[in-house]
């Protein structure tokens, strides 16, 4: 197993454990035959959670950037700001209103020194990998919509580990790891469902994608395109809100 997926999957073991109040050594304790606790007491309730696993959300949100809210010359002088998304939410600025995420952010765990890739895919990548981008290949740039290229599939990521641990596995939203060939969306890389697009970007009503003088439309039920008075002409994010 690569060192990175190692310590995705040990992280993710701790997170568990701190979630159920518990440290690493004790949820060990919990599970051996040594202890047979009752029911009804704490350490009964502290079994029972452990045999129903958490559900588990992971929110990634591109190119947050507040630039606008800040003096022109400033932006001049610290053009690099442009990718910090720090004061893109309500928790760190009081001009965003982002009550859904505060309530998340408040009840999960906030990575607040957390670095990326300065772009879509290779950030992408690294998630759903636990690799630098360069060990498969994604750290150059992010993909264009013709682009013949995608997450190698010989690479096992983020939603097959959670399918071998007994979860069943949705995706929402943004792909952007490749469509060229089916083996490389979404329904064939761990998710049980998928609803969103493939490519980097949308129109958020017509659900569009225009590129030089083309234009093509990507909204996405599994492996199937979604049209019709459901979708066209609703707005994408209350579309996956609803």
């Amino acid at each position: 197993m690569d060192l990175g997926v190692l310590k995705l999957l040990v992280y993710g073991l701790n997170f568990l454990f701190s979630f159920l109040g518990l440290s690493l050594e004790e949820g060990v304790m919990v599970n051996s035959k040594e202890r047979d606790p009752d029911s009804s007491s704490e350490g009964g309730r502290r079994m029972r959670s452990l045999n129903q696993p958490p559900n588990v959300l992971f929110i990634v949100a591109d190119d947050l950037e507040n630039m606008m809210s800040v003096d022109i010359s400033e932006r001049l002088n610290h053009i690099y700001d442009m990718y910090s998304s720090w004061n893109d939410v309500s928790w760190h600025n009081s001009n965003i209103n982002s009550p859904a995420l505060e309530s998340l952010a408040a009840e999960g765990v906030l990575l607040d020194q957390y670095y990326v890739m300065p772009t879509c895919t290779p950030s992408r990548v690294a998630m759903m990998t636990g690799k630098y981008p360069y060990k498969v290949g994604r750290q150059h740039m992010y993909i264009k919509p013709l682009m013949p290229a995608g997450l190698p599939v010989n690479v096992q990521i983020m939603p097959q580990y959670f399918k071998q641990a007994g979860y069943t596995t949705h995706a929402v939203g943004k792909w952007h790891l490749g469509f060229c060939h089916q083996n490389y969306t979404p329904t064939f890389r761990g998710f049980d469902t998928f609803y969103g697009f493939y490519l980097g970007s949308q129109d958020y009503y017509f659900h569009t994608k225009e590129y030089y003088d083309d234009r093509g439309y990507d909204f996405r039920l599994n492996e199937k395109i979604l049209r019709g008075p459901e979708v066209e002409g609703k707005y994408s994010t209350d579309l996956f809100v609803n």
